[in-house]
């Protein structure tokens, strides 16, 4: 492989690494991107999966799980999965997990062995070859040690990992099942993994290298391909299925709002904010802020108090207070009292609404805080606190909307008792 008379690296050397690249190189180009996708770890934990852990995974679903929902209780849902999770997950014992991580290591091992860029030190030793072109004759000569030492550096930190006894059969079909196409020739691999062998045994490349640099003690430093792949696999599928149980949930949630708004209002699409709105948002959006947050519960409460509380309730109200018989002024009271504070709540909500228009001095500073926003850290915070200040506003007339509607809720039960 080298010469120490010469200190040139000789033509066997290169004829080693174009074994290589003539049996790697056109998995090159089929694989590309394959090292940075999950799909070929999850392709070899699948393998491994018992079939009692294939009808888990199968029941964990996004169409099966949302198909039983339509038949069980949501918490009861909830604590069915967590445990099928559970079951899933115990069925990874040691051994299962060793043997997944080996395999996912090696895979590693080979992907970083298909991207090498042999053609690069290739080109060093012929300068007519050519790119992928795998049916031209090198004519190979001798090159001075200095140009090719990176590269054998950087293919050294690969070898060490490898295992030759690893069931590489097993990864080369999954390597032709992800691609539906033979990605590498099983001869040819075996034959690379007995010339991985020797030089493994043999140390010959490191020598070259100590003999290049002229440091007798140079040790190559091998790459970590050490991953939890286990553990990141079982930690996605429990985030995904969480995801899944959450949207149904939320789903379930907007169903029945949407169900009790057309109750009470007629209607679930509701818009009767002039300017806490969805296209005040999107001047936020464009400054990466939320913007306004509680617009739909809003607009529910602008038209619950405009068109209930101002007519029909008040004439409830008049009725009972006015023309009733009462022994006490107890219940008449805080029957009025409960709706004098929805007047209250109505006259808070609009003008809370009225003043983020750009005529009034919260919008116009809304305005010009958006506007300069991208100026600073500082400027960015100032509107994130003027937005969140806005929001808690918005928040607390909802909250006292609702618990004055509990109150008079309460008054009208004890009249109707």
């Amino acid at each position: 492989f080298y010469s120490r008379r010469y200190d040139t690296a000789d033509p066997a050397l290169a004829r080693f690494f174009y074994n290589f690249y003539r049996t790697l190189g056109p998995a090159h180009a089929i694989l590309q991107s394959a090292g940075t996708s999950n799909a070929l770890q999850s392709m070899i934990i699948t393998l491994t999966l018992t079939r009692g852990q294939l009808r888990i995974k199968d029941n964990l679903s996004e169409e099966a799980v949302r198909a039983r929902a339509k038949t069980t209780d949501t918490s009861k849902l909830a604590e069915e999965l967590k445990n099928e999770l559970k079951k899933f997950s115990a069925a990874f014992d040691g051994a299962k997990v060793k043997q997944i991580e080996h395999e996912c290591k090696m895979l590693h091992v080979l992907l970083d062995l298909i991207n090498f860029d042999y053609f690069f030190l290739l080109k060093k030793f012929d300068s007519k070859i050519l790119e992928d072109n795998y049916l031209y004759t090198p004519r190979f000569e001798a090159v001075n040690g200095k140009y090719i030492v990176d590269n054998l550096k950087d293919f050294l930190e690969i070898i060490p990992a490898l295992d030759p006894k690893t069931n590489w059969a097993s990864i080369l079909d999954m390597l032709k099942e992800y691609r539906q196409v033979e990605v590498i020739s099983h001869n040819e691999w075996n034959k690379l993994l007995q010339a991985i062998m020797k030089v493994q045994r043999s140390k010959v490349l490191e020598m070259v290298v100590q003999l290049i640099d002229k440091d007798p003690f140079y040790k190559p430093t091998p790459r970590m391909y050490e991953k939890k792949v286990v553990e990141e696999y079982l930690s996605k599928i429990k985030s995904e299925v969480e995801f899944i149980a959450q949207k149904i949930v939320q789903e379930k949630r907007e169903v029945k709002i949407e169900s009790l708004a057309s109750f009470v209002v007629g209607t679930s699409s509701i818009s009767r904010l002039s300017n806490y709105t969805e296209t005040a948002n999107m001047r936020f959006s464009k400054r990466n802020l939320t913007g306004y947050i509680y617009i739909t519960p809003l607009n529910y409460l602008k038209a619950f108090l405009l068109d209930f509380i101002k007519k029909d309730v008040k004439e409830v109200v008049n009725f009972f207070v006015i023309k009733g018989i009462w022994s006490t002024n107890t219940t008449p009271r805080l029957l009025s009292d409960a709706y004098q504070q929805f007047r209250q709540i109505t006259d808070a909500l609009l003008k809370f609404d009225s003043s983020l228009g750009e005529g009034e001095e919260l919008g116009r500073k809304v305005k010009t805080a958006v506007f300069i926003a991208g100026r600073s850290k500082k400027d960015y915070n100032s509107l994130r606190e003027i937005v969140m200040n806005i929001n808690h506003t918005a928040k607390d007339l909802i909250y006292h909307g609702v618990e004055n509607c509990i109150a008079m809720g309460k008054v009208l039960k004890l009249i109707l008792e």
